[in-house]
């Protein structure tokens, strides 16, 4: 897959889960049992995942001095939407239960850093050893 054949399926693959999520808000009743919020919940993260991916992978793209691969861009901004969405829908997700105060706004913050952090320092980093 070329690498304007997976923004353009990037693109189209958001394009519908923001319909759906639309389409969920508008026709589907939450209080109608779990199937219509699970519902929201997947579609509202599928979409924030293809926003901040496309959206975040250009960015990157425009903006770096640096002559990477571009699809090295596109695995760290998909890496990072799906942080971000994940952070956005577990914070909806504990407001709607009544559980989001500044404790629990302030240790998922803290929670996601890390992880972020853990990924970030497990990368393998370059072997510089050399023979004199």
């Amino acid at each position: 897959m070329t690498l304007r054949q997976y923004l353009i399926f990037m693109s189209v693959a958001t394009g519908i889960c923001i319909l759906t999520w639309v389409f969920v808000i508008f026709k589907i009743d939450p209080s109608g049992g779990s199937f219509g919020l699970a519902l929201f919940y997947i579609s509202f993260f599928l979409s924030i995942v293809g926003i901040y991916s496309t959206l975040g992978f250009s960015i990157q793209h425009l903006l770096s001095k640096r002559d990477d691969v571009a699809f090295r861009y596109v695995k760290h901004a998909f890496r990072q939407g799906t942080m971000v969405a994940l952070f956005i829908t577990s914070a909806l997700w504990l407001q709607q239960k009544y559980y989001l105060n500044w404790l629990t706004g302030i240790s998922l913050i803290i929670l996601f850093i890390l992880i972020e952090g853990l990924i970030f320092t497990n990368r393998k980093l370059p072997n510089n050893n050399y023979v004199q």
